[in-house]
């Protein structure tokens, strides 16, 4: 007899993604003490492996479909990666910088130094900030490969020349162009990041235009410089009188005035100008960056989940303003609490639409570096 039960179809994996925070970003208070106190008995040593321990507790902070992250790079890394680019790059770089004006004004004399001296100095300040596009890109490669989820290492499998030289040359048009490239480029280096990620073998995929972000950057561009006319204006409001009078006594060859000494009104005038330009400055900036950041996760998908993020500038102002107060105030010990904060805001407005199937997801097979992002670290470029 002839079974003609029909097989079953295999089970579907797929499953859709939440992202959550777990835990109070105070808890790192006591981490923040214990790594400042090391820090100091070590003479700054213990930095590379305090900054490793909180990024283990950031990354278990953050569960996915109520699954941890897990931060697997370790202080031993980032020492030796911060070591081999400081002599090996750095100390040979700005040596070159600095001291080239000196030793070639000894071999050759100060004729020839006077016109290749100025040359090699220009060379090295080019490759120095060709060298932070570098940093960036190395210092994500790190922590995604770091990064596990099931098991499941993230990956950054593209080139950090290639990235670098992008990064570079439209840093140097920002100036030439009054910043009106900055929302283009903003948008093109994500592509070229977020193109490049992986988790495991599964690409992550970047579809967003610049056009959106420039509504945003005209406010901000405008907010800018009425924020330095803000600031101008009081400062002018307080000197001009002050000009006028030492002008008018010169003009009638007298002796000059000695400066006169600021007045109660003058000071809270000259405070208050900076204070308004501040609020002015950041609302403007606020508003740019919060779409911006929204903008790039509303753009990115894996397979087929897409990322969708919610913040808002005055959320995002209050974080910047009340982290920096509590860095500052702490003197740096409360970094931690700060870092903790912000990324438990950001991950408390982002939301996954779409399912993944984690059991379809290969390990990745793109080569792990065997040390930190030592540069990122030496340019001060550390994020977490």
């Amino acid at each position: 007899m002839t079974d003609t039960t029909a097989p079953s179809a295999p089970q579907s994996t797929k499953e859709p993604l939440e992202i959550t925070w777990s835990g109070s970003p105070w808890s790192f208070a006591g981490l923040g003490f214990v790594n400042f106190l090391l820090s100091i008995v070590t003479l700054g040593i213990y930095g590379f492996w305090g900054r490793t321990e909180v990024r283990r507790r950031l990354w278990s902070a953050v569960r996915v479909n109520g699954e941890p992250l897990e931060y697997t790079g370790t202080g031993k890394e980032l020492f030796l990666g911060f070591l081999i680019v400081f002599f090996l790059i750095l100390l040979p770089l700005f040596g070159a910088i600095f001291g080239a004006p000196f030793l070639l004004a000894w071999l050759l004399g100060p004729d020839v130094a006077v016109i290749v001296a100025p040359i090699i100095v220009a060379v090295g300040f080019i490759l120095f900030y060709w060298l932070i596009g570098v940093a960036v890109y190395r210092a994500y490669r790190y922590r995604l490969s770091r990064t596990r989820w099931r098991g499941i290492r993230g990956a950054l499998v593209g080139s950090p020349v290639s990235y670098s030289w992008h990064y570079f040359w439209t840093l140097i048009l920002l100036p030439f162009t009054l910043g009106w490239i900055l929302p283009w480029r903003s948008n093109m280096l994500a592509r070229h990041m977020t193109n490049d990620m992986r988790f495991g073998e599964s690409a992550f995929r970047y579809t967003g235009k610049a056009g959106p972000l420039y509504p945003p950057f005209v406010m901000a561009w405008i907010g800018a410089f009425a924020a330095l006319g803000i600031y101008m204006g009081g400062i002018m409001l307080v000197l001009w009188p002050k000009m006028q009078r030492q002008m008018e006594q010169q003009a009638a060859g007298g002796e000059t005035l000695p400066p006169e000494p600021m007045t109660l009104f003058e000071g809270v005038t000259i405070g208050g100008s900076i204070a308004l330009a501040l609020l002015v400055g950041l609302l403007a900036a606020g508003l740019y960056m919060s779409r911006v950041a929204n903008h790039i996760a509303n753009h990115t998908a894996i397979a087929d989940a897409r990322f969708k993020l919610e913040t808002r500038s005055g959320g995002l102002i209050w974080q910047m303003i009340s982290n920096y107060l509590i860095i500052l105030l702490s003197l740096t010990i409360l970094t931690p609490v700060a870092q903790a904060r912000f990324l438990k805001y950001m991950v408390d407005r982002l939301k996954v639409e779409g399912t993944i199937d984690p059991a379809a997801i290969a390990q990745s097979k793109a080569a792990l570096d065997k040390r930190g992002e030592g540069m990122a670290t030496a340019f001060d470029l550390d994020a977490f």
